[in-house]
């Protein structure tokens, strides 16, 4: 299947960056080994996705191709070190409907914006996966720094947190709740999700950027998620494990939660406050935090969240999805 790059690609720089250009199309097949190689990087071999769905036939997780849609950029973009890599900080994702081992996808992107704050650059992307038809299967919005400023709070845990913030702590005594729906009580806390992180799963993960789509992995990426040489060079003790794994850590618990209505009507907003070093590990929790009408349906809103083994927030959002 085709990958449409750029016919010369720019430096990697904030200054070249311009909103509005397009990246891709990016076309292929929701293939086993798309399948099985992000299982492994995410640590999820849900029965939805190896032996059959709520909707029929296997599927994809929800998450499966939102580093695909990250990286979309470099389509456009010379990434050759030295450039200016930097790291995600925020991300969103709508999801509209399940992808089906062996179907046929686009991925489609573009620049919407750029932007300075205290000192540190920021662009946005925002892209989706669609059918052969065009019909969108999910949407996602990426914040990411464009370098990484030394005293720039993003994932480091220092900016300053709003009043609603999102504590990771919860009210004693409170009930768990296992499935959704519009009698759970608000401040319900959701069975937790821990998975150890590895190298092998973080190089899984961010290594091979659309390798599914020309018939498999021709050549590994060296960045900070797969190298830890090159993760010592921005700062880190060891490889940074991709933000977006916590969004799967979370996405799997609320697939866990919501059931087959997480596939096509959940949001997850993230933002990722502090990197996540490979052999941490990480928990995702959750709580109900309100209700609110949607149409004539109910959506329910999750306050979630990811802590290493220390205890410390590693990435904090919110979830929702209908119930009945």
């Amino acid at each position: 299947m085709a990958i449409k790059r750029a016919s010369t690609l720019k430096p990697y720089t904030y200054d070249n960056i311009q909103g509005g250009e397009e990246f891709g199309p990016v076309e292929g097949v929701l293939s086993e080994l798309k399948l099985k190689t992000h299982a492994f990087a995410v640590d999820d071999y849900g029965a939805w996705y190896f032996q059959g769905s709520p909707f029929g036939n296997r599927i994809g997780h929800p998450t499966l191709l939102a580093t695909d849609i990250l990286m979309l950029f470099t389509l456009g973009y010379d990434m050759t070190p030295p450039c200016e890599a930097g790291l995600h900080a925020r991300n969103e994702l709508e999801f509209l409907r399940p992808i089906f081992v062996g179907q046929q996808v686009t991925l489609k992107g573009k620049h919407t914006e750029k932007y300075q704050k205290r000192a540190q650059s920021y662009r946005i992307l925002e892209g989706q996966v669609l059918d052969e038809a065009g019909q969108p299967f999910l949407r996602m919005r990426a914040t990411e720094t464009v370098g990484l400023n030394p005293s720039t709070p993003v994932g480091r845990g220092m900016s300053t947190p709003p009043p609603d913030a999102i504590t990771g702590e919860v009210p004693p005594g409170a009930p768990t709740v296992y499935q959704a729906s519009k009698w759970v009580p608000v401040g319900a806390v959701l069975p937790s999700v821990s998975k150890p992180t590895t190298l092998e799963q973080s190089v899984a993960y961010s290594g091979y950027p659309f390798g599914w789509v020309e018939g498999g992995a021709r050549a590994m990426w060296y960045n900070q998620h797969t190298d830890p040489e090159d993760a010592k060079m921005h700062g880190h003790s060891d490889a940074v494990v991709q933000g977006l794994c916590s969004a799967a850590y979370i996405s799997e618990m609320c697939a866990n939660f919501f059931g087959p209505s997480w596939l096509t009507t959940g949001r997850l907003s993230t933002a990722f406050i502090r990197p996540v070093i490979v052999r941490d590990t990480i928990t995702a929790s959750g709580f109900v935090k309100r209700f609110e009408k949607d149409g004539d349906r109910n959506r329910l809103w999750l306050d979630v969240w990811c802590k290493n083994q220390r205890g410390e927030l590693v990435t904090v959002g919110r979830a929702s999805a209908l119930v009945e």
